[in-house]
Order: structure tokens, then C-alpha cells, then sequence
């Protein structure tokens, strides 16, 4: 059995279906349907009814969407990545003793006592009594 496939067929299977679509982009059928409608995502319509997608135009759509990190947010990025990998990995132990310290350090800044008056009752209250 030959199984080449003809011009036609693999033109024809180069478009996709709004379902197809969806699922390579993880999104909703509905979604699809809404781009096509504001012309936001490149498609073709064959009558009324009938819409396909290419996917190598799909593929394209997509690296016009990205977003490349500016040059000072990649250096950032790199420093903060040679960091990491610069440091010995800490355990949850060593960061837990760490947190500890530093709250030691700066000292915590509310008291747990019962203070002797409370306020904002418009009267003074010692101890929880009138």
C-alpha cells in the first residue's frame, strides 16, 4: 500500500477547526469565536459559515504577541538567577531561624500584654470591668 499524500490533502490539513484552535491555545471555543469577531487572530473563511486556521499563521500571531523582557529586566534576571545558584540551598530549618533572628533583632513592635485602659469606648475600662 502507498501512503503518500497528495497536495491536497496536506493543504487541507494544514488548517485547523475553531475546536483545534482552542485546544492548541488552551482556550475556550467561545474565545476563539470572540478574536475572529474583533479580527484580533488571523483566520480564513470559506463562505458564511465555515472558518479554518493555519497553523503556521497561528504560530506566527503568537511570536508577534510576545512580550520580550527589556534589557535591564534580563540583566536583573541574570544576576538574580547567578545568585541563586552562587548560594548553597537553605532548608526550611535554616530559613525559619533566619526569620526568627531578624524579628529578635528588630523587636516586635506590639506589645501582648493587656494594656491598663482601653480606648475609643469614650470611657475608662481597667481590666475588662466598667
Amino acid at each position: 500500500m502507498n501512503e503518500e499524500i497528495s497536495p491536497k490533502v496536506s493543504q487541507l490539513e494544514e488548517f485547523w477547526t475553531v475546536k483545534e484552535v482552542a485546544e492548541y491555545l488552551r482556550f475556550k471555543p467561545s474565545t476563539i469565536y470572540e478574536m475572529v469577531s474583533s479580527k484580533s487572530i488571523p483566520f480564513t473563511r470559506f463562505g458564511r459559515k465555515v472558518l479554518r486556521f493555519r497553523k503556521r499563521d497561528i504560530d506566527q500571531w503568537i511570536r508577534m504577541l510576545s512580550v520580550k523582557p527589556s534589557p535591564e529586566m534580563e540583566q536583573i534576571e541574570k544576576s538574580i538567577k547567578k545568585s541563586i545558584e552562587d548560594k548553597p540551598p537553605l532548608d526550611v530549618y535554616q530559613i525559619v531561624k533566619k526569620c526568627i533572628a531578624e524579628v529578635k533583632k528588630e523587636g516586635y513592635p506590639f506589645s501582648l500584654e493587656k494594656p491598663d485602659k482601653d480606648k475609643g469606648l469614650g470611657k475608662e475600662v481597667d481590666h475588662g470591668t466598667l
